[in-house]
């Protein structure tokens, strides 16, 4: 039923439910950059800055630019997946926008609007959890290679080095 059809109890239902849809859209607008991304940006940066510093400290390093490729793909794909996000929730949000504007204008009932609602729904969120899922691998799989290449020179248990005991003296 068109807007202008509906009495005045089931404008309020209808008028409910868009409000709590709008609420909705609007919340996951604002929050799209928010939890995972910080997460995986701080991680792959992290370990970025992590491999850069020991390469500047080490004069051989052996599989560190490796790390630094890892890191950076995964860094690179969780900003790109939180641009996407972005702009896909800025998407949503507008043809929500248009929609609600098309009902109270009469030109779709409550039915075409719940329709085109539902359509939208989940539309290329693989990608995001693909990019999502590649940071996160990316990142595993560098932690995993620095933590058996890099690995502190350490004496063996016990050895004592008696040439610096006798020159601290």
């Amino acid at each position: 039923m068109k807007y202008s059809e509906l009495n005045e109890r089931e404008r309020k239902a209808k008028l409910h439910v868009i409000d709590q849809d709008w609420e909705i859209h609007s919340k996951w607008r604002a929050e799209s950059l928010d939890i995972i991304t910080k997460h995986l940006f701080t991680l792959n940066s992290g370990g970025l800055l992590a491999s850069l510093a020991y390469l500047a400290a080490k004069e051989e390093a052996n599989g560190v630019n490796t790390l630094i490729w890892l890191f950076f793909a995964g860094t690179a794909c969780v900003v790109l997946r939180a641009t996407i996000d972005y702009y896909m929730s800025e998407s949503r949000l507008a043809l929500l926008r248009k929609d609600i504007g098309r009902f109270y204008d009469y030109e779709i009932d409550f039915e075409e609007y719940v329709k085109r609602l539902n359509k939208r729904a989940g539309s290329s969120d693989i990608l995001l959890h693909l990019l999502g899922w590649s940071s996160a691998i990316l990142f595993t799989i560098a932690i995993s290679i620095g933590v058996s290449t890099i690995q502190p020179e350490a004496d063996p248990v016990g050895s004592i080095n008696f040439e610096s005991l006798r020159s601290s003296s």
